[in-house]
């Protein structure tokens, strides 16, 4: 039986049942079916309770950005995205912004990420994850998590080529080519 650091019981799940008392809607099986659903649920809502205020356009995007953001760094600090899922979370807000900018439905979407604009989800999933990566690099205690994330660190960049210590590494050559 798993027990919590508090001391409470975690009760036995099958491998079909989401794992939600650690905070995390994955299965056991690996499946992250659960959080995606969830995280498409929740933005959705997101959106909709945006669209009960009257704002700016630029007000109405950075409400997004925090909102939807919020909850993106949520489900996807301990579950990968995908691009697809993170393109259909915010199909919903970009409708949205459509409707109440009066912007064509056609209209290109690149004005809509640049500067002081929408961060995508995309963007948010990665910086999440990859903040989740760098705190368990970082703690003090080789804990196991520590362990598996150095171990699949190192096992990815020798897949990209790498063989030596990642500490070594320098980008000194590349100052001339710049």
């Amino acid at each position: 039986m798993l027990h919590l650091p508090s001391g409470e019981a975690l009760p036995r799940l099958g491998a079909e049942g989401s794992y939600k008392h650690m905070g995390i809607l994955r299965r056991m099986d690996g499946d992250g079916a659960p959080a995606a659903t969830a995280l498409r649920n929740r933005g959705k809502a997101a959106t909709a309770r945006l669209s009960q205020f009257a704002l700016s356009v630029l007000a109405r995007v950075r409400a997004g950005n925090i909102v939807l953001g919020a909850t993106v760094a949520y489900y996807s600090s301990s579950s990968v995205v995908s691009r697809a899922e993170c393109v259909a979370i915010e199909r919903p807000w970009r409708q949205h912004l459509d409707r109440v900018s009066g912007r064509a439905r056609g209209s290109p979407r690149c004005d809509l990420y640049g500067e002081n604009m929408r961060l995508h989800t995309y963007a948010v999933t990665a910086s999440s994850l990859l903040h989740s990566v760098f705190r368990l690099l970082q703690d003090v205690h080789d804990t196991s998590a520590r362990r598996i994330v150095r171990s699949e660190l190192v096992r990815t960049l020798f897949r990209l080529g790498r063989r030596s210590n990642p500490l070594s590494w320098g980008a000194g050559h590349l100052v001339e080519a710049l």
